[in-house]
């Protein structure tokens, strides 16, 4: 082995119900055990955190160099990398520009994901935004409805419901008479 590594590895997962996040991250483990070489493993019971369920896993392993564990730690996007030997990396000019250009492109991918994500959930909230505001026209069309009425068949809270009906009436699609909305 060239220059093989021994580190400490912490991996933590998120989810539900406690009985599958556990079942998960054994079984992510034992796949790991496959693919690396893991010299120690302990793995936390999973434990409340808000809705879900936190487990992490403390790994010991060890890699035959420092590109391989790279590769890992980009694949498998651990919380916490502890390097335990070498005390010492020496690392030629050629393998050092490689790496980094290596990284650069994958944070540009990881960037163009997440902005192409993010533009995807724009598109999806001006889309759920425009569907809802024409059911809150068809709700009306039936007849005059207050606001709680409205929320009866729309199934949001009439506090958090008011703003849309109010902008509807700005923009003149209801009218408002009381404290009843109507088509415009």
């Amino acid at each position: 082995m060239a220059n093989p590594i021994l580190a400490r590895i912490i991996i933590e997962m998120l989810g539900a119900p406690q009985s599958y996040i556990e079942k998960t991250m054994s079984t992510y483990v034992d796949k790991l055990k496959k693919t690396h070489t893991v010299l120690k493993t302990d793995i936390a019971p999973a434990e409340p955190k808000d809705k879900v369920f936190s487990t992490y896993a403390e790994l010991e392993m060890r890699f035959k160099d420092l590109p391989s564990l790279l590769d890992f730690c980009f694949e498998s996007m651990p919380s916490s990398v502890e390097v335990v030997e070498p005390n010492e990396f020496s690392i030629k000019l050629d393998r050092l520009n490689a790496f980094l250009n290596d990284l650069q492109s994958r944070l540009h991918e990881a960037d163009a994901i997440i902005k192409t994500e993010r533009t995807r959930q724009q598109l999806l909230d001006i889309n759920t935004i425009n569907v809802f505001r024409r059911f809150l026209l068809h709700v009306v069309e039936q007849g005059p409805k207050t606001a709680s009425e409205i929320s009866h068949y729309v199934g949001v809270h009439p506090k958090e419901l008011t703003p849309f009906l109010d902008k509807l009436v700005k923009e003149k699609k209801m009218k408002k008479d009381g404290d009843q909305y109507a088509h415009a």
